[in-house]
């Protein structure tokens, strides 16, 4: 019975992981991936046929950076 209880448990708590990480890359990443791009290239860049991936790869590395920025000013005052 122990198992079965463990086996949920697991199943929710993976779950709810997946969900939020899809959230975070999709929405939150993606997001800033695009208006980073179209920042950069002035609005002609990332089009219909651009992969969703590649774009949220760009937000996630744009945010990453930001944060390692914010630790870095933190640090020096």
């Amino acid at each position: 019975m122990e198992e079965i209880i463990g086996g949920i448990i697991q199943f929710i708590g993976r779950f709810f992981i997946w969900f939020f990480l899809d959230i975070f890359f999709q929405v939150i990443c993606w997001g800033i991936g695009w208006c980073t791009l179209k920042i950069i290239t002035l609005g002609k860049y990332p089009k219909k046929q651009t992969s969703e991936k590649a774009v949220a790869i760009l937000g996630f590395i744009v945010l990453l950076l930001k944060l390692i920025g914010i630790v870095i000013y933190f640090n020096y005052f």
